[in-house]
Formats: structure tokens, sequence, C-alpha cells
């Protein structure tokens, strides 16, 4: 994983790099690099699912403010991309959701954070990564029964007090 820090901003870049994907029990995705982006693939066989998610290391601080910007290719189904955001007061996330049709296009969504929904749960996100308040996870998933792929070219985070 590369950052690239200008003013209150960073950018994940994907060239020649190491970036941690995860993947949920029992929804395997293959993750690979290929030039400048990751590739996700899925070929779920009994429940139909896929599921890569990464977050943000806890010492970033995001804001409702903030815009998340993607840039991706949808290539096979529809990908839901749900992101949840960890609240002010760190008691709860709070959950966006979009979903991407499979257009074979490079597409840059612009997700502003402003607008979740608070998601009430006991275990999860909070179960992925237990000793500490992530302020950020991404998952990247198939909507439907199916094989599933999606290439990233990068992710932002566009700081309210940012130009870029």
């Amino acid at each position: 994983m590369k950052f690239l820090i200008i003013l209150i901003s960073f950018l994940w870049t994907f060239k020649g790099r190491d970036l941690k994907l995860e993947q949920l029990k029992n929804y395997k995705v293959s993750i690979s690099h290929s030039e400048n982006k990751i590739i996700l693939k899925g070929f779920p066989s009994e429940e139909g699912a896929s599921t890569a998610w990464f977050f943000l290391p806890d010492n970033i601080k995001v804001n409702p403010s903030d815009t998340l910007i993607i840039k991706l290719k949808v290539n096979a189904n529809i990908l839901r991309l749900r992101y949840f955001l960890l609240s002010k007061d760190k008691r709860l996330y709070k959950l966006g959701i979009k979903f991407i049709p499979a257009t074979g296009k490079w597409k840059e969504l612009k997700i502003p954070l402003d607008n979740l929904k608070n998601f009430y749960s006991s275990n999860f996100p909070w179960a992925l990564v237990p000793d500490k308040k992530i302020p950020l996870y991404i998952f990247f998933e198939n909507k439907t029964a199916g094989n599933f792929e999606v290439e990233i070219e990068y992710i932002k985070l566009k700081t309210s007090g940012s130009k870029k």
C-alpha cells in the first residue's frame, strides 16, 4: 500500500505495492495485482456470495463531511459496495450501500459520507479488527449469485478541507 499525502487527503495506488484486502470466512475472492490495479474475482459455489474488504488504519481521521472516491470497473455481476464509517462518538457504525452494474467500463464513484444510516450491531463490523476502533471499512461484494469481477485503480478520501 502506498500513501500519497497532500494537504489532508490521501490516495491508495496499487502499482508494485501490496494492499491488504481481507476475506470473510467462506466468502472466497481471488485478489491479484496487475499493473496499476487490484483485481477481485469470486466464483461462489454454494451460497453465491463473494466478499473482499479492507479498512483505514485507526490513526487516520475520517469525518462525515469527507468524500470517498473510488475508480473501478465492474466486469461481472452487480457490485454491492458497502462502507461503514465509525460515528464521531465511536459508539456505532454508520452504513452506506451503493450498487454498481457490470459495464466493463471505468467509473469514478464520488461517495459523500454525510448521509449514512446508523448500523446497530454488537459484533459486526467490530469483530473484524477487535482490538481497534477502525474509522472506515469498505466491502466489495457481489449483489446476486454468480461470478464476480471488479478492478480497482484507486481509492481516495477527499477531506472537507481539501481541494483535491
